[in-house]
């Protein structure tokens, strides 16, 4: 008694099975006995996807790699000690991320900055982003959403003093570099090594001189933004002590024109009073002197510790002109197209057939 439900559970789903069977064999004879439609939908796939392959433009990829040195900042040891007991703080030891650094290629403070650096493009130099205004068409597309940027040019690259309409206008290129036209292939992509530590920046555009050039200002502000935000604190401390050693000076050298004035006034009588100025000038020249070598030492100690804490934004390759001109791969496309356009002849056919079964019923 225990072996009937297993067996009556088993029985069903080899009714099952076999249902399933014959309904695909019904549709693989079905599809066999319309060989000319399979053929004529699979051909006409093809072709469709070679006339959009053809169609489509050609892009120009510029790759640029570079790494970041940052390989003293943890090295200081007692200089950081130093700093410390001085009360200006340590060298802080600059520890780079890969993820940080990508994440600034994309960000809006580098790319603006970007778009507003000049390049040539067939003979004529412009703002970047006005000559990504004038590849992409980026008028006719602003004329049906954005009316009031239809003719607008960028005529100052001063972020700054940008007003609203320039803004939306940069706002709308950055969109563009970053997502592509309808969230699709973005002009600026990056990639990571993890292992070597390499990373890489690449621009897919229109034209060759617009993808080297974006490429080439994105690394340029991306490596002064990174220098000048990782040694932001160290420059700091080094500005104080400078400071500090330059009105030591100035004190002491004031102190010392007054003792040399006052000997030149005493120099046959020295009553006591005078004698007594004289020692508090002495006494006073010697203390400054031990504060200026001090805060000397300390300047040069921290001059150290910028320099070590500096990163270095090394280029490997530059991209480099003429560049590789970049079209839709046929085998790719033929495959894409085969496969499409057999599972379209399929649903057609079989679609087909149980619209008759329908009716007939």
């Amino acid at each position: 008694m225990t072996n009937e439900p297993f067996q009556t559970n088993r029985s069903a789903d080899e009714v099952v099975l076999r249902d399933i069977l014959n309904e695909a064999l019904q549709w693989w004879k079905e599809i066999k006995a319309h060989p000319k439609t399979a053929i004529g939908i699979i051909t006409g796939t093809l072709l469709l996807f070679a006339l959009i392959a053809w169609l489509t433009p050609r892009q120009y990829e510029a790759k640029l790699t570079f790494m970041v040195n940052e390989d003293e900042g943890s090295k200081l040891g007692g200089v950081a000690s130093l700093l410390e007991s001085v009360g200006f703080g340590g060298a802080a030891n600059s520890d780079f991320n890969l993820d940080k650094i990508i994440e600034l290629v994309h960000s809006r403070r580098v790319i603006y900055h970007s778009l507003l650096d000049s390049t040539s493009v067939k003979g004529k130099k412009d703002l970047l982003a006005n000559h990504i205004i004038d590849i992409y068409q980026l008028h006719k597309k602003w004329k049906r959403k954005k009316p009031k940027l239809q003719n607008f040019r960028f005529t100052s690259d001063s972020l700054e003093t940008f007003s609203l309409t320039e803004n939306t206008a940069l706002k709308e290129i950055y969109k563009y570099v970053e997502k592509g036209e309808n969230w699709s292939d973005p002009l600026l992509s990056t990639s990571i090594a993890p292992e070597a530590g390499i990373m890489t920046i690449e621009i897919n555009s229109l034209s060759q001189e617009l993808s080297r050039g974006l490429a080439l200002s994105i690394f340029r502000e991306l490596s002064d933004f990174y220098i000048k935000k990782t040694i932001e604190k160290q420059l700091a401390t080094y500005n104080e002590l400078k400071q500090q050693v330059d009105s030591i000076a100035q004190e002491l050298h004031r102190k010392e024109y007054e003792l040399a004035r006052f000997e030149d006034r005493h120099q046959n009588l020295v009553p006591k009073t005078a004698q007594l100025r004289k020692e508090r000038l002495e006494r006073e020249i010697f203390i400054l002197n031990t504060m200026y070598g001090e805060a000397v030492a300390n300047k040069e100690v921290a001059g150290f510790a910028l320099k070590n804490t500096t990163p270095f934004v090394q280029p490997i390759d530059l991209p480099v002109l003429p560049l590789t001109a970049i079209r839709p791969s046929w085998p790719k496309t033929v495959a894409l197209g085969l496969f499409l356009g057999s599972m379209l002849a399929a649903i057609f056919i079989i679609g087909r057939m149980k619209v008759k079964k329908a009716l007939q019923t």
